[in-house]
């Protein structure tokens, strides 16, 4: 798992990191407006297939309705975003956002749900499967960036609520 830290304001890196290490501090603190981080992509745990549908041929997110619509719902809060609301509006002004660097997040998202659906389906009868199910849950949580973790919020709400 490579995970890249984008630093957008250095000043206020390197001033909460010396002032952690003047303050004998455990740690330091930043806006998130002054870094990024980057995600990368979140390996299938062993036995995985990529889901085809058996009408159409179809693989993943088109393979299915749910997968369909998961994909859907994300990528028209994709187009919105970042103009969905004011908080968000304010990385329109800053001039290390890049929106086309998260450009698939509508897939990152579908293979992470379908990757997390099948491993609790092969683990749940395991001794060990409390343990295995919610570390691979925080793997995909620590491989997402901040908007994928409202990406991957927006879908557990969709799926929760059905």
């Amino acid at each position: 798992m490579e995970k890249k830290i984008i630093i957008h304001n250095r000043e206020n890196f390197v001033e909460a990191f010396s002032k952690m290490i003047c303050d004998n501090k455990p740690f330091a603190e930043i806006s998130s407006n002054d870094f990024e981080i980057s995600f990368s992509d979140v390996e299938p745990i062993e036995g995985y297939e990529i889901p085809i549908s058996k009408e159409t041929g179809e693989a993943l997110p088109n393979c299915c309705d749910f997968h369909k619509n998961v994909f859907s719902i994300v990528s028209k809060w994709f187009d919105k975003f970042p103009s969905c609301c004011d908080l968000h509006r304010r990385l329109l002004k800053e001039h290390w956002f890049k929106k086309e660097n998260y450009k698939d997040v509508s897939m990152k998202v579908v293979k992470q749900l379908s990757f997390t659906t099948y491993l609790i389906q092969t683990k749940i009868g395991e001794p060990e499967w409390y343990k295995v199910i919610t570390d691979y849950i925080d793997y995909n949580i620590k491989v997402s960036s901040k908007l994928m973790d409202m990406a991957a919020l927006l879908v557990w709400i969709i799926i929760l609520t059905f």
